[in-house]
């Protein structure tokens, strides 16, 4: 997944350079911690899932992601992270797949790696720079590759999806002194062709200048947090897959403005 970041990264920063009256770049250093529940059974329904707990995936520590904003006729923002959640655990309900059986009480060792790739479009209801109120559209890229192995026997489950999820888009950011504060919140609940997913994502941040006076080649030191509740049910060949899981986490990043 960490491949996918560069390109995404390059060609942002292209189209700002080349296009955008203003734009700015935030790399940015996360903690995404995780839970809920997931399962994977045959057939066409799952019947019981295993918490993310008992399958001992835990929080990543060291996520690196990427977020851009550009001011192009409405305000766009383009985001790109993976985190990685491993460990090991007690099944504490029953996962199947191909044949392959892990039973309640199974020993296991778990991961389940996470992209997502969004790119949401707002434009403003107030005329004034001291408040933003926008909404619009967006979409993300959700890149689940999950795999859970018996450690006894060493028999494995496991699905890899990337499941595009179109969503609305809504803005809010205004001014509080040296801060400025704002958040992007998109949601949808949709069901396609037997894919079930509903979809709700908060970016927030607080941010403060560091240097320059404008908009323009000026810098910020920024605060944030990202909350993801994504809940999405998929046939992945003869299989089941349903899964309701949660990330969250604190961020840290420099904005740069140009």
């Amino acid at each position: 997944m960490a491949h996918r970041i560069l390109p995404f990264l390059g060609s942002t920063l292209l189209l700002a350079a080349c296009s955008a009256p203003s734009a700015s770049i935030t790399p940015r250093y996360m903690q995404f911690d995780i839970d809920g529940d997931i399962g994977v059974q045959q057939g066409s329904s799952v019947s019981a899932q295993a918490s993310v707990d008992s399958l001992g995936l835990e929080k990543d520590d060291s996520v690196i992601g990427v977020r851009v904003d550009l001011e192009l006729g409405g305000h766009w923002t383009l985001s790109a992270q993976d985190s990685k959640h491993d460990g090991d655990g007690t099944a504490d309900a029953t996962l199947s797949q191909g044949g392959i059986t892990i039973n309640t009480g199974d020993p296991v060792s778990s991961k389940l790696d996470l992209g997502l790739y969004s790119a949401a479009v707002t434009w403003d209801l107030l005329p004034t720079d001291a408040v933003e109120l926008g909404l619009g559209l967006g979409v993300t890229a959700f890149d689940l590759d999950a795999k859970i192995t018996e450690k006894l026997g060493g028999q494995s489950v496991s699905t890899n999806e990337l499941l595009p999820v179109p969503f609305l888009a809504g803005r809010v950011g205004f001014e509080l002194g040296p801060v400025d504060v704002s958040g992007l919140l998109g949601w949808v609940s949709i069901n396609y062709s037997g894919d079930e997913a509903s979809f709700l994502d908060f970016d927030g941040m607080a941010r403060m200048r560091i240097f320059g006076d404008g908009d323009r080649l000026a810098g910020w030191i920024a605060l944030g947090y990202r909350y993801l509740d994504a809940e999405v049910a998929y046939e992945d060949g003869s299989d089941s897959v349903d899964a309701d899981i949660q990330f969250s986490g604190p961020w840290l990043g420099l904005v740069l403005s140009f």
